[in-house]
């Protein structure tokens, strides 16, 4: 049995090699498959510098369809993990500088 090849969400490439989490795991994101999204190297790179901004998954019916949004370079903001400081725990928090 032939295995299926994953490709990317957004350009449909099949060069995926790893998923990309919507909550990071840093987070305490989840490994389900609602928290991951398939994407090539380009495009993964793209996310974590900012350029591209991922909301989770549309439910339209029959299927789910990422919802994603480019962003102009100019106001691109990289995500960046901070730790912040609550009482005696640390908590990391994923924010757009």
């Amino acid at each position: 049995m032939k295995r299926k090849q994953r490709r990317c969400e957004i350009c449909d490439e099949s060069r995926v090699r790893d998923y990309h989490h919507i909550v990071p795991k840093s987070m305490d994101g989840s490994d389900e498959s609602w928290n991951r999204v398939n994407l090539c190297p380009n495009h993964h790179r793209l996310v974590h510098r900012g350029l591209i901004v991922i909301n989770g998954w549309d439910d339209i019916g029959y299927k789910y369809k990422l919802n994603w949004y480019r962003v102009d370079s100019s106001e691109a903001k990289p995500l960046i993990l901070k730790k912040t400081h609550h009482g005696s725990r640390q908590k990391k928090q994923v924010t757009r500088d």
